[in-house]
């Protein structure tokens, strides 16, 4: 439980490259033509990879102290709009 709300600065920048490869991989897919299952799996996958490492960077701000790091917050600002951004399309 440690390891989840006390994470470090290189596990944050760690989950934001998962996170952008993401991102990258689910807009490969939306150019080709791929079903619509596999769409909406891949988009709920990438919501819940955005989830956890959006989760581990306000714990990283919040228990480690790190909002002093500019690059911590732009990761939070980058997930946090991404994040809106997934769930706005996974709803519709």
């Amino acid at each position: 439980m440690k390891k989840i709300s006390h994470p470090t600065t290189k596990n944050i920048y760690f989950w934001a490259l998962i996170s952008a490869f993401g991102l990258v991989l689910m807009n490969i897919a939306a150019t080709m033509d791929v079903t619509a299952p596999f769409k909406s799996a891949s988009l709920l996958l990438l919501l819940v990879v955005l989830g956890y490492g959006l989760i581990k960077t306000l714990c990283g701000i919040i228990f480690n102290g790190l909002y002093a790091d500019g690059g911590v917050l732009s990761v939070l600002l980058l997930e946090v709009c991404f994040f809106g951004l997934c769930l706005s399309a996974a709803l519709l």
